[in-house]
């Protein structure tokens, strides 16, 4: 009987000290974040219905987190039409127009408010959308992997409908 106590014990000694190890050993959220990660695939939930984001289906775009807590997001439609003058401040009112549609981007502060739920918030400095520029969001972490990442956007309003947009990146090699 004695002799199954004592290995009953070094069996849980062994096990809590694999748990415990496993534990120390375990990754931040914020330092799983840390890296440059590129869109594969952007949607919107408008109210039941999955649509694609305004930027389309075919999107190019890059988020990155640094380990000194700032974040920059930029990304756009992958064919967008060139101004044709040779010019970086051409181009007419409408291509103007157009440019500003098939592209986003902001860049702040960001930070881990909940490890235990997976919430992260974006402190934007500076955003296209001038009316981005000081605002604070929250991002919720749906997935993450060593590779793979998928970003759940607060519910906000969109050409007048509330939508939730859900992003999905791929870890940079």
């Amino acid at each position: 009987m004695r002799d199954r106590k004592v290995i009953l014990l070094a069996s849980m000694v062994a096990f809590l000290g694999i748990f415990l190890s496993d534990m120390a050993s375990a990754q931040s959220l914020k330092q799983q974040l840390i890296g440059t990660w590129k869109v594969s695939s952007a949607t919107m939930q408008v109210g039941e219905q999955k649509k694609p984001v305004p930027l389309g289906t075919d999107i190019v775009g890059l988020v990155m987190y640094n380990p000194d807590g700032y974040m920059c997001f930029t990304a756009m439609s992958a064919n967008r039409p060139t101004f044709g003058s040779g010019d970086r401040a051409g181009g007419t009112v409408e291509q103007k127009a157009a440019a500003f549609e098939s592209y986003r981007s902001t860049c702040g502060r960001y930070e881990v408010i909940s490890e235990k739920d997976r919430i992260i918030t974006h402190a934007f400095e500076v955003s296209l959308t001038p009316d981005l520029t000081g605002q604070t969001e929250k991002r919720f972490v749906k997935e993450i992997s060593g590779d793979k990442i998928i970003l759940e956007t607060i519910p906000h309003v969109l050409k007048g409908e509330k939508v939730t947009g859900v992003w999905t990146y791929q870890r940079v090699k």
